[in-house]
């Protein structure tokens, strides 16, 4: 693939485009509803060095349409060693940083959000109703352009403006203190993506629908764009939850759902309990013992790495969080969402690689253990009772 697809730019710390960065080598870590990164390295010129002073940041693009913009985090270590011949220049320097999306995650959720931390109550943020428009309300009231005077940082610092809320999404409710804003917007999502871009000089945080493409973008050895893939069939962790919950009046609600399909299939029913928030209506109750039976439901498809190929490209017949067929063997077919896509570049080489992957939620890992993976659902059970208290 050609060099000159990939630019990079950069941004001064009013968001304005300087011009090209000129670069050796090139790698962005693209992800679905989590801060994407970006990292490389430049020759360390006098003109490259107050390109990546603190508050810059880069601007990429792929066929002139824009991959990511985000914020310089780590500009550093700069080198340089006669063994590479350089012996009158001024070396290299490695620079890396995250997307803008990065600016939500940097934040915490408060009880209050029209307060300062010191002011804080016992309470918690509860807001209910369609997926975006409950995940827009949490940012806007703790990232947002719009957010009250208390909650403002240092001057000069971003924000986001948070884009016209369309209502998409499932209904959700959720209740948050001083969570990370990011778990709350994924917390939320309701299928659901994340992301922020650059327009002009202001950051708009906004959600995105993922799209069904499974029926045009395919990847199998046939067709020569599927590198390696990893399935399985298991059972889930559990095939009943138990939900226990207190009502505004602290009266003990207990429900239990079931997945019977499941446990008739692998002729087992397993159970667990899980303590959720304070509830005001009921059906608060089935979207928490909806989620857990989801939670526990164990995907078949660990790790695929595809190829991006000029028959199936992605940023034209594919995005990040569409659905795209899997066909790693004949007759067996699966649907999963892209979850993240690897694009490297090398000057002195030439190449450019593009690299999509399908793969767990941010936080998981093909090569966790189930062990590793009960412990980081006790850990978010903790966090939910900590809010609760």
């Amino acid at each position: 693939m050609s060099l000159e697809r990939l630019r990079v730019y950069a941004r001064d710390p009013d968001l304005v485009n300087r011009g090209p960065l000129p670069w050796q080598n090139v790698t962005l870590d693209l992800l679905w509803s989590g801060v994407s990164s970006f990292s490389l390295t430049c020759a360390a010129s006098d003109r490259v060095r107050e390109r990546i002073a603190p508050g810059w940041g880069v601007i990429v693009t792929l066929d002139d349409r824009v991959l990511l913009t985000g914020q310089i985090e780590e500009s550093g270590p700069r080198e340089w060693s006669a063994d590479t011949g350089d012996l009158a220049g001024e070396g290299t320097v490695s620079v890396s940083g995250a997307d803008d999306l990065a600016v939500v995650a940097g934040e915490l959720a408060y009880p209050d959000p029209r307060l300062t931390a010191a002011d804080q109550g016992e309470g918690s943020d509860r807001r209910s109703g369609a997926a975006e428009t409950v995940v827009k309300g949490f940012v806007s009231a703790n990232i947002g352009d719009s957010r009250t005077a208390a909650r403002r940082g240092a001057a000069r610092t971003h924000e986001v403006e948070v884009a016209p809320d369309l209502g998409r999404g499932a209904q959700v409710t959720h209740s948050a203190r001083f969570e990370p804003l990011m778990e709350v917007v994924r917390a939320c999502s309701g299928g659901l993506g994340a992301r922020v871009t650059q327009q002009g000089d202001r950051l708009v945080f906004d959600v995105v629908e993922p799209v069904d493409r499974s029926a045009s973008a395919r990847f199998s050895r046939e067709l020569g764009n599927l590198r390696s893939m990893r399935w399985q069939r298991a059972m889930p962790t559990s095939t009943h939850v138990v939900v226990l919950a207190e009502d505004e009046e602290e009266n003990v609600l207990v429900r239990e759902y079931g997945d019977t399909g499941a446990a008739e299939e692998w002729r087992m029913t397993s159970r667990s309990l899980h303590s959720a928030n304070r509830v005001e209506e009921a059906d608060e109750l089935d979207a928490a013992g909806a989620a857990q039976l989801a939670d526990a439901r164990r995907a078949p498809v660990l790790e695929a790495q595809l190829v991006d190929t000029a028959r199936c490209a992605f940023g034209r017949d594919y995005f990040l969080g569409d659905t795209v067929a899997l066909e790693p063997v004949p007759g067996v077919r699966f649907t999963d969402p892209v979850t993240e896509v690897r694009i490297s570049a090398d000057a002195g080489s030439g190449e450019l690689e593009i690299t999509p992957a399908i793969g767990g939620p941010p936080g998981d890992s093909a090569d966790d253990t189930e062990q590793e993976r009960l412990l980081r659902r006790a850990l978010r059970r903790i966090a939910a009772l900590e809010r609760k208290a």
